[in-house]
């Protein structure tokens, strides 16, 4: 046999090696093409299970068993089997279930009878739910967004009995000292003015809440000798048409937030005047807000007319630093101090003088001691917070004579409104 070249030996290898290769691409081919029609057959040629246990031998089954998913053979064949069950006693079915609950079922079975009477005293559940549908008769909450004189109200306790005091500094954010000194120094229970005009009131006000204080808004109205006692800017005049008015007192409700009421600056003259005071009571009953009269006029018409117009109002009583001395002051708070024990509450308005400070600190001190207690002033408005009264205490069931007293109690606060009248 001649020797090959190199070149012919690289072509009969390649070519063995693509036989080779034809080869076993052949094989894999067959292989697949008959690897399910062999697998198919080897399942026809296993013998078959047939499932057609009696019910006794079906429990013997292995629990094993009941795991795996039955044949869709079996499944066919067990159908059968289930007309079978209807023609055991299904009296004998309920006793083999339920060996062990004879015992107790037997006197459920008895029960029925007795527990009639509990269906006969179902009254006692009408009763609870007629006691329920009676809580209504109280005064029904309030529906919606509540006011802004509520939202922004100091808590305080309604039925707290004890004469009530309600003092507010007046005139603040113009002296930053001074209203520093209000805000910071004062117990929370003293209510704090803040004037419109006064240059970043609205930052005032966040301080001022934040330390616990409840909060008015002055705002600048008519005096009797205007103009020459001129409130500033933007002051409510009799000689002005309503929209005028309207304008400015919307334009002084917008420069702050947190404030329960508003308060005249100055104003003796305004408060006078029926047909320019009703659209303006009109724009602070919209918004929410008290109306405080602070004029001591006793012909003001702020509360008759909020009254009429249903706006919450208060009305001072005195100025404690009319006289910016240590002595009249000392008298203006002993006057106040009757007042509230004479009609339950008082009013008192003074200036964040530094003498005023210096009297009031340890006045409010002493205020305990005689049973006085400072109260915020939509405390002491003529309405009401609903839900802020703290209910009485019920009285025992079988003591209900203890009840006609309970009633005076809670209504010993009642006559406080008269005088916001």
């Amino acid at each position: 046999m001649a020797e090959m070249s190199p070149r012919q030996f690289r072509i009969a290898l390649f070519a063995g090696v693509l036989a080779y290769a034809a080869l076993l691409l052949a094989l894999f081919g067959w292989l697949a093409f008959n690897g399910e029609a062999t697998t198919q057959k080897r399942i026809e040629q296993t013998p078959s299970v047939t499932v057609s246990l009696t019910p006794e031998e079906k429990a013997d089954v292995p629990s094993s068993w009941s795991d795996q998913a039955a044949p869709p053979e079996a499944e066919v064949k067990a159908t059968p089997i289930e007309p079978a069950e209807p023609e055991m006693p299904p009296e004998a079915d309920a006793e083999e279930t339920t060996p062990e609950e004879p015992p107790e079922a037997k006197p459920l079975e008895e029960t029925p009878e007795e527990d009639k009477p509990s269906t006969e005293d179902a009254p006692p559940a009408v009763e609870v739910n007629s006691v329920e549908e009676a809580k209504p008769a109280a005064p029904p909450a309030p529906t919606g967004p509540r006011p802004k004189w509520q939202r922004f109200a100091r808590p305080f306790n309604q039925g707290d009995t004890r004469p009530r005091i309600g003092l507010v500094i007046t005139d603040l954010g113009m002296s930053t000292s001074a209203t520093q000194v209000a805000v910071q120094e004062l117990p929370g229970a003293v209510t704090l003015a803040f004037s419109s005009l006064a240059p970043d009131v609205d930052e005032w006000m966040v301080q001022a809440r934040a330390a616990g204080h409840e909060l008015l808004l002055t705002v600048p109205m008519e005096p009797e000798n205007y103009p020459q006692n001129d409130p500033g800017p933007n002051t409510l005049l009799t000689s002005l048409p309503d929209k005028d008015n309207v304008s400015r007192i919307r334009w002084a409700l917008a420069r702050a937030d947190g404030f329960v009421a508003v308060m005249p600056a100055m104003g003796e003259k305004f408060v006078l005047a029926e047909e320019k005071l009703v659209p303006v009571l009109d724009v602070i009953r919209d918004e929410g807000l008290m109306m405080v009269d602070s004029t001591l006029n006793k012909d003001s018409l702020i509360a008759p007319l909020s009254r009429l117009g249903k706006v919450p109002f208060a009305r001072a009583d005195l100025w404690i630093d009319a006289a910016a001395a240590r002595g009249a002051i000392q008298e203006q708070l002993a006057k106040l101090e009757e007042l509230a024990k004479a009609r339950g509450q008082a009013i008192g308005i003074a200036m964040p003088y530094p003498v005023t400070f210096e009297q009031l600190k340890p006045w409010i001190e002493g205020l305990e001691a005689k049973g006085i207690v400072l109260a915020p002033l939509t405390a002491l408005s003529s309405e009401e917070i609903p839900g802020s009264a703290v209910p009485p205490a019920p009285a025992p069931a079988a003591a209900p004579a203890e009840t006609p007293e309970s009633t005076p109690q809670s209504t010993e606060s009642l006559p406080e409104s008269p005088q916001n009248e």
